[in-house]
């Protein structure tokens, strides 16, 4: 934690050594950033492709699951393993490839090494206020990213001019899970300050596909969260955010074992401040910490009856942030700053052998072999207006980081008898320009590039069962940060009544982490047909773009539609990369009454068959289909919301391709039929 006191105070020398280039006259006042969020409303946003999930659309899909939700965001989507803890893929960068931040800092680190836990997981869907998500490396100001960086946005409470207490009940069912939820929300609010409690607990059962399958899905979870907030002067303000989570008896049909419990605490300690005299800032500064215990076993697999396993993972993290946004001279913005991040892994795994030559026998492994993570870095971004209708950005930054395992197997240490402990400087930076050509036409382009340091798995995992497929898998400590080069075009257009949106990329990842089967290394994990070691490709590419269009007919109607397409190649062995996503497309008839009493939307999501695949990372292809959904909401109060929805409408029976493989047929995981979910929120205060 020593350079987390050292953040705020280099961040203010830095601004210091500014103050000759600040405007000293009054210039147009920055706008008030709320704490969460990255993007601000009114601020024009930089060059690139940024995407959003509304809290609107977030209630209306009444999802069980934050990283559902990205299967409704364009090239993004899904793994699923089980019922919940749905992984976020985005362009086909998955994993710790993207930057997944709560409120704008803070982070979690799954303690699963099949990540059954990731970020995603620990946040409930309706605290969401939305979801911000900036694809690609083009963006310095949220750590160095390969993938992009996705902000989970808590829900903020409203600015008053008079004290406001306000409760929401919430209480929802699902069909095809015969799940039930419920959740609650209490606020008091001053001129002064603010404090919001909630409480949500959520009882899941297995689901049944679209053929009347039975799929192990089923879930259990509580949690609660706390946020207390004081502005001391009209310019500052401080808050204290607490959240816990606890998740039990978690079915994952596509891993070795299920999840008995899942606890987790996020603490978050925040503070701004904005002044116009003698020059036009904004400083904001982040304290945060997150703990993950999870616990599982296989006590409910077929295998429980030759050995029983349990495997005991904890992760803790901490890091600090601070930026200042300074008004320039000819309204630039400069964007300067620091951040700090550290995460621990511990774990170990129990195994009792009952049958078999080995009947009898105890084995203990190391599942995390006390390994840290440790990253410092600085950045500077600079959004420069060349004209009223010209906007430059450009910005750099640079993380060092260190990693070791303290505690690894000691088989692992004779495979890598050199030292264990490593450093890194990977440097990041991205330029972009955006153009206003007319009142209804806008042009931007963007080049990045972004690195990360390959993941505690990846460095230090020994013979754990971590794949797609069944290898056990071997980490390499000496893997090299993995780069991404990228490069972007966008055009919007909008001529009332119709409005269009088109992105095309293309990305260059170099030293690119896959795995290649070790034919030198024994595996230990029962059934697993050998090993693969974690290795580098030397080049990958990503290429792909989205068109998105939406046509206003009158009358409350409005028509959408949006289609995308994500393709990989593994240059060095001239194969497909494994995991993307098939190209998909989507149309959507909506309409809303005025006064957005009643909303009903129908909606058709079509995928193609996904036939370019890697063979040998185990990948198999999958049918193409397409589900109709639909959902409607009413308002029948000023204080009670009624939604409803039928998810695919027609039972037809689908698999993602981005599913993970059922470990007892081999066959990838199915989606749920048909579901009908209703939700009924009702209100009380004076709000």
């Amino acid at each position: 934690m020593k350079y987390l006191s050292m953040i705020p105070m280099a961040l203010l020398l830095l601004g210091g050594a500014l103050y000759p280039a600040v405007a000293q006259e009054e210039e147009e006042e920055l706008p008030i950033y709320t704490i969460e969020e990255l993007v601000v409303v009114g601020e024009r946003l930089e060059p690139g492709m940024n995407l959003e999930v509304s809290q609107q659309e977030v209630a209306a899909r009444a999802t069980r699951d934050v990283g559902a939700l990205f299967r409704t965001i364009p090239q993004a989507g899904a793994i699923r393993r089980g019922g919940t803890g749905l992984d976020p893929v985005v362009r086909g960068f998955r994993g710790e490839q993207l930057t997944i931040l709560v409120d704008g800092a803070a982070q979690a680190w799954a303690a699963c090494p099949n990540r059954m836990d990731p970020p995603t997981m620990h946040i409930e869907p309706e605290d969401l206020q939305k979801i911000e998500l900036f694809p690609g490396p083009y963006t310095v100001r949220f750590g160095s990213s390969v993938g992009g960086v996705v902000n989970l946005v808590m829900t903020r409470p409203p600015r008053v001019s008079h004290a406001v207490v306000h409760g929401t009940v919430t209480s929802g069912y699902e069909s095809a899970y015969e799940g039930r939820r419920i959740r609650g929300e209490l606020s008091a609010n001053w001129p002064w300050g603010d404090l919001t409690l909630t409480g949500a607990a959520k009882d899941y059962r297995n689901y049944e596909d679209g053929r009347g399958d039975e799929v192990s899905a089923a879930f259990r979870t509580n949690s609660y969260s706390v946020k207390l907030g004081a502005s001391p002067t009209s310019n500052q303000r401080i808050q204290f955010s607490h959240r816990q989570s606890f998740a039990r008896d978690m079915a994952y049909p596509a891993l070795p074992m299920d999840a008995r419990k899942d606890d987790t605490q996020f603490y978050a300690l925040d503070y701004r401040l904005h002044r116009r005299a003698p020059y036009n800032m904004t400083l904001t500064t982040r304290l945060w910490a997150s703990l993950v215990d999870h616990v599982m076993d296989n006590s409910l697999k077929p295998n429980a009856t030759m050995v029983t396993a349990v495997t005991d993972a904890h992760t803790r993290a901490r890091g600090g942030r601070a930026e200042g946004q300074v008004m320039l001279k000819g309204g630039h913005r400069l964007y300067i700053g620091a951040d700090y991040s550290r995460h621990f892994q511990k774990g170990f795994r129990t195994r009792d052998f009952l049958m078999g030559p080995m009947a009898g026998t105890t084995l203990f492994d190391i599942v995390w072999p006390d390994a840290e993570m440790e990253t410092i870095g600085g950045f500077g971004e600079l959004r420069w207006t060349l004209s009223p209708t010209l906007l430059a950005t450009v910005g750099a930054r640079v993380d060092r980081a260190t990693g070791r395992a303290d505690n690894p197997e000691a088989a692992f240490e004779a495979l890598y008898p050199e030292d264990l402990e490593r450093t890194d400087v990977v440097p990041s930076g991205q330029v972009g320009l955006s153009w206003q050509a007319t009142p209804h036409l806008e042009l931007s382009t963007k080049v990045g590039t972004g690195a990360r340091v390959p993941s505690v798995e990846e460095l230090y995992i020994y013979l754990l069962p971590v794949g797609l497929d069944p290898y056990d898998y071997l980490g390499d400590p000496t893997l090299e940060p993995e780069r991404n080069i990228q490069g972007e075009v966008r055009g919007a257009i909008e001529l009332a009544p119709a409005r269009i949106e088109a992105t095309l990329f293309h990305s260059r990842v170099s030293d690119y982490v896959s795995a290649r089967i070790d034919t030198t290394v024994t595996s230990r994990s029962p059934g697993a047909l050998g090993v693969k070691r974690f290795t580098s490709i030397s080049t990958a590419t990503i290429s792909g773009g989205h068109l998105r269009a939406a046509l206003d007919l009158g009358r409350g109607f409005e028509l959408s539609g949006s289609v995308a397409a994500s393709l990989g190649r593994d240059e060095d062995a001239d194969e497909d990369l494994p995991e993307m996503a098939p190209p998909e497309a989507r149309m959507s008839l909506c309409y809303c009454t005025p006064g957005e009493l009643f909303r009903g939307e129908v909606e058709g999501r079509f995928v193609a068959k996904q036939d370019r695949i890697s063979e040998s990372f185990g990948e198999t292809e999958t049918a193409g289909f397409g589900v109709c959904n639909a959902r409607a909401w009413l308002n029948l109060g000023s204080h009670v919301t009624l939604r409803a929805g039928v998810d695919n409408l027609f039972d037809h029976y689908y698999r993602e391709h981005l599913n993970r493989n059922h470990k007892v047929d081999g066959s990838s995981i199915a989606e749920p039929g048909r579901s009908l979910s209703v939700e009924l929120t009702a209100g009380l205060g004076t709000r």
